[in-house]
């Protein structure tokens, strides 16, 4: 773990991938996102989740 920060924009998923688009009209959905049980990623359910390496790779560095 190197302690950087950094910012995702999950909207350009929503049209590479249906299961993204639950995020835009289920209620609560976003919200409910955490750290797969592994910290590998990122999960909202059994069909919406991001790996570490796509988070890393594609996000942007956020500094204080």
């Amino acid at each position: 773990m190197n302690g950087e920060t950094k910012q995702y924009d999950v909207k350009p998923l929503f049209d590479e991938w249906e299961a993204f688009k639950a995020l835009t009209h289920t209620a609560g959905l976003f919200e409910q996102g955490r750290v797969d049980a592994h910290g590998y990623g990122v999960c909202w359910n059994d069909d919406i989740d991001l790996e570490c390496n796509e988070l890393y790779e594609r996000g942007i560095a956020v500094t204080a």
